[in-house]
C-alpha cells in the first residue's frame, strides 16, 4: 500500500511539473516593486515605472520588459473576483452576474510572459488615463458569454463593491485562458485593465535570452538609480517561482517514499527470515538430492521461486 500511494503521488507530481502553463516559465523574470505609497499611483510614480522599464529594455539580452500587479502562483488568494457585466448578455432568471479576477497589466505584458493573443490586441502607451477605458479578457469569458466568441469592441462594466460608479471599457483583446493562482490549471475568467489607466502597478517582468538571474543586479542598480529608497524584491523566475510552491507536494512524496522504502527493507528482511529457515529444515533433503545428482543451481531455482 505505501508502495502504490508512493508511486501514484510521484506520478501525479510529474503531471504537475510537466502541465503546459502557458507562460514562458524559465526566460521570464518576476521581480517585486512595490509602490512607495497606498492606493492609486500618481502621474510621477506612473512615470517612474516607465523609465524603470525603457531603461531596463535597453539593457543586452533583455528581450521585453512589461509591468503588473500579479505575480502567478506567488500571489494567489491576494486579489478577490468581482461581478461584471457585458454588453449583449443577459444572465436567465435567478443567474447572478459572473465574476472574473481582476489583473493590472502594462504594454507588451502577454508577449513578455508568452500569453498566446487570439484575438484583438495587447494594451499599448496610448492606453492612458485620458484615453477611453479599454480591458482585454480571457478566452473563457468570450466563450461562455458570447455565443460566436467574439468578445471584440463589446462593452464591459464591473458592477459590484468596490467599484462605487462603473465605467464602461471596451473589449479590445482575447487572450489565451492562463491559470495563475491554481498549480492544477483550470479554466481561468480573467480581466486584465492597463495599468496607465489604473495606477495599480507593483510587479515587474523581465523576459531574457540568456539567464535571468545574471540580470537581477542590473535591474536593481537600474531601480534604485531612480529611486534610492524604492524597494526590490523576490526576484525569481516563473519557473523557481511554480518550483516552491510544488514544494509541499515534493516534501510530501519524498517522505512517503522514504517510508515506502523503509517497509520494503522490512519485507525482505522478513521474507529472507523466512526462507533461511526454510532452507535449514530441508538441509538433509538437499544432500539427498544432491547425491543422486541435482544441479545445485536448480536447487537454488527451486528454493527461489
Amino acid at each position: 500500500m505505501l508502495l502504490a500511494g508512493a508511486g501514484m503521488l510521484v506520478a501525479a507530481l510529474i503531471a504537475l511539473q510537466a502541465t503546459n502553463t502557458s507562460y514562458d516559465m524559465r526566460q521570464v523574470m518576476a521581480v517585486d516593486v512595490p509602490p512607495l505609497s497606498v492606493g492609486l499611483l500618481e502621474a510621477k510614480d506612473v512615470g517612474f515605472y516607465q523609465e524603470v522599464t525603457r531603461r531596463i529594455g535597453e539593457q543586452p539580452g533583455v528581450e521585453g520588459v512589461a509591468l503588473g500587479s500579479f505575480v502567478p502562483w506567488r500571489d494567489a488568494g491576494t486579489w478577490p473576483r468581482f461581478q461584471f457585466t457585458v454588453e449583449g448578455y443577459t444572465p436567465v432568471d435567478g443567474e447572478e452576474s459572473p465574476h472574473a479576477g481582476l489583473r493590472f497589466v502594462g504594454p507588451d505584458f502577454f508577449s513578455v510572459l508568452g500569453i498566446p493573443v487570439v484575438a484583438g490586441r495587447e494594451f499599448t502607451t496610448d492606453d492612458r488615463m485620458d484615453g477611453e477605458p479599454v480591458v482585454v479578457v480571457s478566452q473563457s469569458i468570450a466563450q461562455r458569454l458570447f455565443l460566436d466568441g467574439d468578445a471584440l469592441n463589446r462593452r464591459l462594466s464591473w458592477t459590484g463593491p468596490p467599484f462605487c460608479k462603473p465605467r464602461p471599457c471596451r473589449i479590445v483583446g482575447i487572450v489565451a485562458d492562463v491559470d495563475d493562482e491554481n498549480v492544477v490549471r483550470s479554466p481561468a475568467m480573467t480581466i486584465y485593465q492597463p495599468v496607465l489607466q489604473n495606477g495599480l502597478v507593483s510587479r515587474l517582468f523581465v523576459r531574457t535570452s540568456g539567464d535571468p538571474y545574471a540580470l537581477v543586479p542590473t535591474v536593481t542598480r537600474i531601480i534604485r538609480g531612480l529611486s534610492p529608497t524604492q524597494a526590490v524584491e523576490r526576484a525569481a523566475t516563473l519557473e523557481d517561482v511554480r518550483a516552491k510552491v510544488l514544494a509541499p507536494e515534493r516534501l510530501n512524496a519524498f517522505v512517503i517514499c522514504g517510508f515506502a522504502g523503509i517497509a520494503l527493507l522490512i519485507a525482505v528482511v522478513g521474507v529472507s527470515g523466512v526462507l533461511a529457515f526454510s532452507v535449514s529444515a530441508r538441509t538433509r533433503e538437499f544432500g539427498v538430492r544432491l547425491a543422486l545428482g541435482a544441479a545445485p543451481s536448480r536447487l537454488l531455482g527451486g528454493v527461489l521461486s
